[in-house]
């Protein structure tokens, strides 16, 4: 319960960011900011459909769980193609600017790496009810 109640308080501390600090979001960076938004929201899926077949289903749970893990992996590419984007392809001027959207996608991403912890203890909870 701790794990998931993590995703949910960096998915409102990102949320906080785009509100509070209304980063400036160049053009270049908008698509592979949605793809990433889309791969966490389909990790959110597999993990709530794994929290669910914890009692319904147990047998789902490791495949389910295994692609949060894969989820979580591609949002990473995403992660290093757009970072290398803000600090060496696109023009931005001010360095301040570089930072916030650095933190904007740090926390997209530490969104789904809370995912795939709490698929880990998921994982755990399913063998021992198996066993």
């Amino acid at each position: 319960v701790d794990a998931v109640d993590d995703v949910a308080n960096e998915a409102e501390t990102t949320g906080d960011i785009l509100t509070l600090i209304e980063p400036n979001i160049p053009e270049e960076l908008i698509p592979d900011l949605r793809e990433m938004g889309k791969l966490t929201i389909e990790c959110v899926d597999k993990l709530k459909s794994g929290v669910n077949n914890l009692f319904d289903n147990i047998n789902l749970v490791f495949d389910e769980m295994k692609e949060v893990e894969q989820l979580e992996g591609q949002v990473d590419k995403y992660v290093w193609k757009t970072l290398n984007m803000v600090f060496k392809e696109l023009k931005i001027e001010k360095f301040s600017e570089r930072l916030m959207l650095r933190e904007l996608i740090l926390h997209i991403n530490y969104i789904t790496n809370k995912m795939e912890d709490a698929s880990d203890k998921l994982d755990v909870i399913a063998l021992k009810l198996i066993v």
